[in-house]
């Protein structure tokens, strides 16, 4: 016969095992600690009391419903990838009967030793009877969900809060991290580009002021070695060296009236241009050959020695043309000087502040940064402008026949 303990068959029950003692003592069974142990016998007497407690008697049926668990662990393979162990209880029911010429006999008198092994007979069968039953597959596979769900958050409670965590990571990383990253990358680009180009600035700035320190120290050597060599007039020694050699030729001519000698003077009247003005004696003729050259002299024009340096207003933007008229030089050579600079522009092409000052102090004069919204620059500018063209020479207009020694 199979025995068990108390405290085991209150497990069974599913009783507190103090329940469970005052009840075998209530039904004449002294056991007295959960660790006594129970028989068959124990077992059928603390039913009969149960029955008659509640009035099981007028039953038709009496049963007896016996639960086993049965615990066993599967691993299973979860979205991650990593194999998890999951424990699963199975429960069997066994119902036991009692046969209709059974109730017939008088329970309170018999003990044990009849009862227990009509009661075993009675097992087998219902044993046979409930493995054979496609009842017992049903409750398995309910209760294996419903035994998972309670053994499950003791031992695997950090496991929902490790994966929460990760969804969270990855709803922020594929979106918002790769916003956070490009936004990185162009701001350290930008500041790469900056940095590039603050130090060609500065590269460019250094180079133009060393040029134009070289520039100035060459142009005050160049001053100072033109200042001694310019002593005294410059276009005077020229004339008289040029026209000496021409009267003196003159005068040996004068007894001779060859015809050769006729054919070589026409041909040299024929071959003076304008440009022999400062090599001969200037506006000469035939007729005024004995006269001084004193006339000629007073109207002869003479080129300034030393270039002329302008004060140059340069507003916030400016074009090419507008430049070279402001510093009176062609806009050809404002052109070349971007050039050299390299800066490939048009006549029409408009140059910022900083680039208009940097041409004109490479030309040789002084630039001067001109108020955004001062149009009183603007009109000192224009006298000033007004006033150079006004100190220009004037323009001598020869008139006369082609032919008729204006040259």
């Amino acid at each position: 016969m199979a025995q068990s303990t108390v405290a085991q068959f209150a497990a069974e029950l599913g009783l507190p095992t103090t329940l469970l003692l005052e009840q075998l003592k209530s039904s004449g069974v002294n056991k007295l600690t959960v660790e006594d142990r129970l028989d068959e016998a124990d077992k059928t007497a603390l039913l009969e009391y149960l029955r008659k407690e509640h009035g099981a008697t007028q039953a038709p049926k009496n049963k007896i419903t016996l639960t086993r668990k049965q615990n066993t662990e599967i691993k299973k393979m979860d979205s991650t990838g990593r194999a998890r162990t999951i424990q699963v209880e199975v429960r069997k029911k066994r119902v036991l009967e009692r046969r209709a010429d059974e109730d017939e006999l008088p329970t309170p008198e018999v003990e044990a030793p009849v009862d227990v092994p009509e009661v075993q007979e009675i097992i087998q069968p219902v044993i046979e009877l409930e493995v054979i039953e496609p009842e017992v597959i049903e409750p398995v596979i309910e209760e294996v969900v419903v035994v998972e769900v309670p053994e499950p958050p003791v031992v695997e409670q950090p496991k929902p809060e490790v994966v929460s965590t990760t969804i969270k990571k990855q709803v922020l990383s594929p979106e918002q991290v790769a916003i956070r990253e490009h936004e990185a990358k162009r701001h350290a680009t930008l500041l790469a580009m900056q940095a590039e180009d603050t130090r060609k600035k500065q590269e460019l700035i250094q180079r133009r002021a060393d040029e134009e320190a070289k520039r100035v120290a060459e142009a005050e050597a160049a001053k100072v070695k033109a200042a001694k060599l310019s002593e005294g007039t410059l276009h005077k020694p020229v004339a008289k060296e040029g026209a000496k050699p021409e009267v003196k030729e003159a005068k040996k001519g004068k007894g001779n009236n060859n015809k050769d000698w006729n054919d070589a003077e026409s041909k040299k009247r024929g071959l003076k241009t304008r440009g022999d003005v400062s090599v001969n004696q200037g506006w000469r003729t035939p007729k005024s050959k004995h006269k001084s050259h004193k006339d000629d002299e007073q109207h002869a024009f003479n080129a300034p020695t030393e270039p002329i340096v302008h004060e140059v207003l340069v507003p916030e933007t400016i074009s090419v043309a507008d430049l070279a008229h402001k510093m009176a030089v062609k806009a050809s050579e404002v052109i070349k000087a971007l050039m050299k600079m390299g800066m490939m522009v048009t006549i029409n092409q408009v140059l910022d502040q900083e680039t208009a000052i940097i041409v004109v102090e490479e030309m040789g004069h002084k630039a001067q940064a001109a108020a955004a919204n001062d149009p009183e620059t603007f009109l000192e500018e224009s006298d000033s402008a007004e006033a150079i063209l006004e100190s220009r020479p004037p323009v001598v207009t020869v008139m006369g026949h082609v032919d008729h020694g204006k040259t």
